[in-house]
């Protein structure tokens, strides 16, 4: 019986994943983007793209069970093959020759790999098998209790399952699944498909897209550097990577956090490769990374959305960014997201912690102490801060001849700005608790910020010429 929901899990990621790298086939009309990147977004756009659907047809009346949801998903795949067929002369099919073509290609390479580069995989991959049996027994020791039951979204998602619709009714506590309202929903619904691919609640397999959200984040963050980066130094960043789970709790419960790292680590990574390389592919994934990211938790619509616009005008008024891809940027990721900001204004959610949207700008001078501690002494991954500011501090100037760098580390200390100016400078430092948590969301884009500073940095001491 176990081994029967582990298939159905596995074909319920599966689905998705299909109608994801379909739609990457279709914006990578120049075939720019690398098998292994494309396979590990397909599953941020797919899922996506299934739970938004999932909320439009519960907010005009459908049933949220699992008839409509497969012929959701099936809408997608002949909606996506369709559209490859006109623009592209082309259909996508997977088979057994295809794969077993790939996973030669990936064993091939691995065995042209220099002795210590295989030795540096194996050891990545080894303690990343490890990390995922710990977090897999993890998942299955910890359940959900007080509070947690609604701020980890579990309960909200049980009580769609099993009403199998989208309470719309305001005036119950179980408004849009009950807690706190104005929570976006990409995290809830997806565990309503899960749970109606398997038949039943289970909170621990239902929890296990934690692991599968923590590969597809080593995974992309592996793939998310250009094709001649130097291996090592993707190994290096991505073993560093890869102790999130352990330093971090929230990130294996049902939380969103990890997944809103995720989101917003693609959207900077995929913007950032499009003001290097101007190619357009880079800028609608973009586009539809920030949608994702404002989908999954209210920290992309406030704080995520605010920060690139800040770096977009930076951006412009340095001609990094040019005003006709910014109009598009935005106007894509605003169409898109147009419904649910509409229901959203409509039902008067909030966009900050928990239901509340009203705030003042005051000086937290009495938690500065407690900010600069838990950001820098307390918190998990707080060596990637001193790392990032000494680095700046020290290696000004390289950075700032270095294109890529000089932008990546921009929006990185705007991000950096921006979410801590919330605990500083609002009357919302009572959250002060949850200031580690959220800093995870940046530290994904924080690593490889500097792990593209090590390899521009060892090139430059390489290249330089001998007295």
């Amino acid at each position: 019986m176990i081994i029967i929901d582990i298939l159905i899990i596995l074909i319920s990621y599966f689905i998705p994943w299909c109608s994801g790298y379909l739609l990457l086939s279709l914006l990578d009309r120049k075939n720019i983007l690398a098998f292994g990147y494309k396979f590990f977004s397909a599953f941020l756009l797919g899922g996506g793209i299934l739970t938004y659907e999932m909320f439009l047809i519960g907010v005009l009346g459908q049933k949220e069970v699992l008839s409509n949801f497969l012929a959701l998903n099936l809408f997608n795949l002949i909606f996506l093959e369709s559209l490859l067929y006109f623009l592209r002369k082309k259909i996508i099919y997977f088979s057994i020759v295809q794969i077993r073509g790939k996973l030669s290609k990936i064993w091939m390479s691995f065995q042209q790999m220099e002795k210590l580069d295989k030795i540096l995989a194996s050891i990545l991959l080894l303690s990343i098998l490890f990390r995922v049996g710990m977090g897999v027994w993890q998942i299955s020791i910890s359940p959900s209790y007080d509070f947690d039951t609604w701020n980890n979204w579990n309960l909200r998602a049980k009580v769609i399952f099993m009403e199998q619709k989208i309470p719309l009714d305001k005036e119950t506590g179980f408004f849009l699944g009950g807690g706190i309202r104005s929570y976006p929903m990409n995290n809830v619904l997806w565990k309503v498909w899960t749970a109606s691919m398997l038949g039943k609640w289970d909170d621990q397999k239902i929890n296990s897209f934690s692991v599968v959200f923590y590969l597809i984040l080593l995974g992309l963050f592996y793939n998310s550097f250009t094709i001649h980066f130097n291996r090592r130094f993707k190994i290096l960043g991505t073993y560093l990577l890869s102790g999130i789970p352990f330093l971090f709790f929230h990130s294996w419960v049902s939380y969103a956090d990890l997944q809103v790292s995720v989101y917003l680590f693609f959207t900077a990574a995929a913007l950032i490769n499009f003001l290097n390389t101007k190619k357009d592919t880079y800028l609608h994934l973009s586009a539809l990374g920030l949608f994702f990211t404002l989908w999954t938790k209210n920290e992309g619509l406030v704080l995520a959305s605010s920060s690139l616009l800040l770096f977009g005008l930076i951006a412009l008024i340095t001609k990094a960014w040019k005003i006709r891809d910014f109009i598009i940027f935005w106007l894509a990721a605003g169409l898109i997201s147009l419904p649910w900001l509409a229901f959203r204004s409509a039902n008067n959610l909030g966009a900050l912690s928990g239901d509340d949207s009203a705030f003042k700008f005051v000086f937290n001078q009495n938690f500065f102490n407690d900010w600069f501690s838990k950001i820098f002494w307390q918190s998990h991954f707080n060596f990637i801060w001193w790392l990032a500011f000494f680095v700046l501090l020290f290696k000004f100037r390289l950075i700032v001849k270095n294109f890529k760098l000089k932008y990546l580390f921009l929006f990185l200390m705007i991000l950096f700005a921006v979410y801590n100016s919330v605990f500083l400078f609002t009357d919302q430092s009572w959250g002060m608790n949850a200031l580690p948590r959220s800093m995870l969301h940046l530290i994904p884009l924080a690593m490889f910020a500097l792990i593209e500073f090590l390899a521009v940095y060892f090139s430059a001491i390489y290249l330089k010429p001998k007295n």
